[in-house]
């Protein structure tokens, strides 16, 4: 009896922690990827900002 009980929660506690696990490598790898995103638009941003600024210089 103490070993099904055993088996059970076992069980529980495998599925709890699997899913648990998975949905934190998801946020993990979206937070890696919002990260990269940020940084490959942060040049082109402030390129932007640069010709902006000298458009409003000229003007």
């Amino acid at each position: 009896m103490v070993t099904f009980l055993m088996t059970i929660i076992a069980a529980g506690v495998d599925a709890y922690l699997n899913t648990y696990l998975r949905e934190k490598g998801k946020n993990l790898a979206t937070k890696v990827s919002r990260t990269q995103l940020l940084g490959r638009l942060r040049p082109t941003t402030e390129h932007d900002d640069r010709l902006g600024r000298a458009h409003h210089a000229k003007a």
